[in-house]
């Protein structure tokens, strides 16, 4: 086995590599390796064979695409930069449809723990773009009404600790929630951090374990739809705990494009 992989991420490329497979049939590309995977069938898939899902499922593709083909292929002309895999990959944001499940499924778990905790990062990482330690960290009192504003109170390195607004979609669950844990954790359990984490997200089945529950993939959702926004930049910088734009530029390719009356309405209105 040339790619070391999880059984989530390998249904996940077999599912891409069956639809660019069948794009070949269709346009009469030999069901050969290197022809299949050649990047410029790739691209070719990607602008004509991807028309009708959204921009974000088009960046997957990809992403993903790019990724196995250097490795999959001994001739294929993929720049060498590519060749290596890297284990810190950028992670996509979920599309609408595995929005969808996961606010539909992270409450149906077999057990009040595994309930509770899936609600708890879904809500926190989807509603308020937290992630990583500080999932294991926010305690029901961490969670308030301000001005009419549902807020969580995020805990930062260095005393650095940030407010944030919670996405109204999930202001009446974060409340719950909050009711349910008091002066306890809104994510509970044994462990430490992220192996906390980590381990809760492999016992959450989503959607008959086709969706694999992922707080940096609920950040990467929740920074798109405030930059798909009128969100003013130093105010979702503020938000997301971050000092940089740079940070957000990665997530450009997976904001949807609007008209050029659209766009040129919101130019001239600010």
């Amino acid at each position: 086995m040339r790619l070391d992989l999880s059984i989530s991420t390998t249904r996940t490329y077999t599912r891409y590599l069956a639809h660019l497979a069948r794009y070949c049939v269709v346009e009469g590309i030999p069901l050969d390796v290197e022809q299949v995977l050649d990047p410029d069938t790739v691209d070719r898939f990607i602008r004509f064979g991807t028309a009708d899902v959204g921009m974000s499922v088009r960046a997957a593709y990809r992403t993903d695409l790019s990724r196995i083909g250097p490795v999959l292929t001994k001739s294929a002309p993929w720049p060498i930069a590519q060749v290596k895999l890297n284990n810190e990959k950028r992670l996509p944001p979920y599309t609408a449809h595995e929005v969808g499940v996961i606010m539909r499924d992270a409450g149906r778990q077999s057990t009040a723990r595994r309930s509770i905790g899936g609600r708890a990062i879904v809500a926190l990482s989807l509603g308020a773009g937290v992630s990583g330690m500080a999932l294991t960290q926010i305690r029901g009192i961490d969670v308030a009404r301000r001005a009419g504003v549902v807020v969580v109170r995020v805990p930062m390195p260095k005393g650095r600790e940030r407010t944030v607004p919670v996405r109204g979609l999930f202001e009446d669950e974060m409340l719950a929630l909050a009711d349910l844990a008091n002066c306890g954790l809104l994510v509970g359990g044994t462990g430490t951090g992220r192996n906390l984490i980590s381990k809760l997200c492999e016992l959450i089945v989503i959607d008959q374990d086709r969706v694999r529950l992922d707080p940096r993939r609920l950040r990467a959702t929740w920074l798109v739809a405030q930059l798909s926004s009128p969100v003013p930049l130093m105010s979702l910088l503020t938000a997301a705990g971050l000092t940089k734009f740079g940070a957000l530029s990665e997530l450009l390719e997976f904001i949807e494009p609007v008209s050029w009356e659209e766009s040129a309405k919101s130019v001239r209105d600010a």
